[in-house]
């Protein structure tokens, strides 16, 4: 006997955020000082393959996409065509949309990262300007934080199960909603 099986990358990476988020929720104040940065960063990134993970599998749904195009572009490009296609414009200037737009930045900022020294920060954890120091354009502090990539997880998925409204397919996309995962099919 064989079985097919079925891997949707979207929804492992997604649960493995929730567990993250759900397991920093019962830290105590020194492992949230040790981890939050770090998961804060992996929680930016495995959103950011989630929400394309998903875009792609979506996209394969929808006839009118030529997906070897579609599949080389940013994600801020796939919603970009997911709305042409219906021929309504996206709102990149307000939530939810306004956090893929947010993520997909992050994520840039912390995959192609080329220099440890950020900057210098006072005693009051203010950021030094000078003329050799900047202002971050990305504030780590901030940005790294639980409460900061709860909400980019949630409006994540939000955003893109308004996509899925668009075209009137949210019946098959309601995990984005009850957060019950299902990495794996067999049959």
């Amino acid at each position: 006997m064989t079985f097919r099986v079925e891997f949707y990358a979207d929804q492992a990476f997604f649960s493995m955020i929730k567990r993250i988020l759900n397991n920093a929720q019962k830290y105590d104040e020194q492992e949230k000082i040790d981890f939050e940065a770090e998961e804060s960063a992996t929680i930016i990134i495995i959103c950011h393959s989630a929400c394309e993970a998903f875009l792609n599998l979506f996209a394969r749904n929808i006839e009118t996409i030529s997906f070897v195009e579609y599949e080389k572009t940013s994600i801020i490009d796939k919603i970009n065509v997911l709305y042409k296609k219906i021929e309504t414009p996206p709102n990149w200037e307000s939530l939810p949309l306004q956090d893929i737009r947010k993520i997909d930045k992050l994520r840039n900022w912390l995959t192609h990262f080329k220099n440890s020294n950020i900057g210098l920060v006072n005693s009051w954890g203010e950021w030094v300007v000078d003329d050799i120091n900047k202002r971050p354009k990305i504030d780590d502090g901030e940005e790294l934080k639980y409460s900061s990539v709860t909400r980019y997880y949630d409006n994540i998925r939000k955003s893109l199960f308004e996509i899925t409204k668009l075209y009137n397919l949210q019946q098959d996309y309601e995990y984005l909603n009850t957060e019950e995962y299902t990495s794996y099919l067999v049959g």
